[in-house]
């Protein structure tokens, strides 16, 4: 396992880290972890400037520390398991294609965007968009699951859950806890419309009710 400690927290810009995948240390040593770019607004800097990386070669990672400032962790993840001890920023597994990422605390906006394949859980809260396809992109996310054990936000891609009830649109599975907000909006107009009615959840894609879920009791 490859073991990644935040130096400390960053402030104001975010920074860009999508070499934090797998894929992309999983044949790596430990000098070449250490040396792989991540992106400080327009500056490149070294992944060590920001992060102690223990350990070399493996598609297991766990990555420590307050990650809300960085993003894309795990992009294009086909792969292994990222454990995330802490909150984490925006596009988390975005694109992902297989592979587990397990968030002890919070995460931002657009979790699994466009996602594929995989499994997303995170333990606290969730921003916005989860799911849901980029802007210019006609399709979110179309297969995988992601679940939210606390609050979800706006814009939510595919499906929701109500009482730890799972329904499932298009071979993809979102699982949010019974907090969750939902908007009619999706970007892209691939889906239609999620929204709370009464003690019943409905979703409609494209103009087609999918199915209804009672809410539990």
């Amino acid at each position: 396992m490859i073991t990644l400690t935040l130096k400390e927290p960053v402030e104001r810009v975010p920074l860009e880290a999508e070499v934090l995948c797998p894929d992309a240390m999983a044949t790596l040593d430990n000098d070449a972890i250490r040396a792989m770019p991540v992106y400080l607004g327009k500056k490149q800097c070294r992944l060590d400037d920001f992060f102690t990386v223990d350990g070399e070669a493996s598609d297991e990672l766990e990555i420590r520390g307050e990650l809300k400032k960085i993003r894309w962790i795990g992009r294009g993840m086909s792969r292994g398991r990222i454990n995330i001890v802490g909150n984490v920023g925006m596009h988390l597994g975005a694109h992902m294609k297989g592979g587990t990422i397990e968030v002890s605390g919070s995460a931002s906006d657009w979790v699994g965007g466009e996602m594929s394949g995989g499994f997303i859980r995170i333990a606290g809260n969730a921003g916005g968009q989860i799911g849901a396809a980029y802007r210019g992109s006609r399709g979110g996310m179309t297969n995988g699951t992601i679940i939210v054990g606390g609050s979800a936000g706006l814009e939510i891609g595919m499906a929701a859950v109500v009482g730890e009830r799972m329904m499932r649109v298009r071979n993809s599975d979102l699982g949010v806890g019974s907090d969750a907000a939902f908007t009619p909006q999706h970007h892209g107009g691939d889906a239609g419309d999620v929204r709370l009615e009464g003690d019943r959840l409905e979703v409609e894609h494209q103009l087609h009710v999918l199915g209804v879920l009672e809410r539990n009791a």
